[in-house]
Formats: structure tokens, C-alpha cells, sequence
């Protein structure tokens, strides 16, 4: 039995429309090339050490904790500049570098981390 949609087409015909199956065609190659990618991706993480997955843990851990004293300084500062003006001043922008404090120490082994995950990828 052929299905019919609301207008009356033939739901069949879609079947015998050539841009159908170039379509399908591109995205059965676009498939198996992304599969590909995935495989050989797969292949690369059963390779890595347990030494290696453990210095990417570490920068992961030092990074999420840059990020988190970014976003915390971030908010601070669209605190302030939302906050009521004190006085009439142009919008809030820096006229330079914030001084932030982040452990030397951990920025320095996140520079670290990242360089040794760079070299062993």
C-alpha cells in the first residue's frame, strides 16, 4: 500500500527525486567520514598513559579553577559598574590591567600543564 499525505501526493515519490539521492549520498559520505574521525580519535585515547591522563586531569582541574576566579572577578565588576554610580563617570571600562588574585603557583602549573598536554598530543 502507497501512502498518501494531506494534499494527495504520493509519499512514494520522494524516492524517485535524483536531488534525494545526491542528498542522501552527501550525507552517507559526511557519515563515514565522521565516523572515521571518531575511530581513529578512539584509537588515540587507548593510547594515552595513565600518567598522561593524570596530568590532563591535574591542568583540567587548575583551568576550572582559573575559570572559576575569572567568572567570580567577572561578576564583580558587572556588579560594580550595575551598581549605583557614586559619582557622574563615563561608563565602567579599565584603563588598564586589573590586578587579580590568582595563586602564582597555580597559574604556573596550569602553563605548565597545558604546554606538557601539548607536547604529548
Amino acid at each position: 500500500m502507497v501512502g498518501v499525505d494531506t494534499e494527495g501526493v504520493n509519499s512514494s515519490a520522494i524516492w524517485q527525486d535524483d536531488e534525494f539521492w545526491n542528498r542522501l549520498s552527501q550525507l552517507e559520505s559526511e557519515h563515514q567520514r565522521i565516523h572515521a574521525a571518531h575511530e581513529s580519535a578512539r584509537r588515540n585515547l587507548e593510547r594515552v598513559t595513565r600518567a598522561e591522563v593524570e596530568e590532563l586531569q591535574k591542568a583540567w582541574r587548575i583551568y576550572r579553577d582559573v575559570l572559576a576566579e575569572l567568572d567570580r572577578t567577572t561578576a564583580a565588576i558587572d556588579a560594580l559598574c550595575e551598581g549605583p554610580p557614586i559619582r557622574t563617570v563615563a561608563p565602567c571600562a579599565s584603563s588598564g590591567p586589573a590586578d587579580v588574585d590568582i595563586d602564582s603557583r597555580a597559574l604556573a602549573d596550569l602553563t605548565g600543564a597545558l604546554a606538557a598536554a601539548a607536547r604529548s598530543a
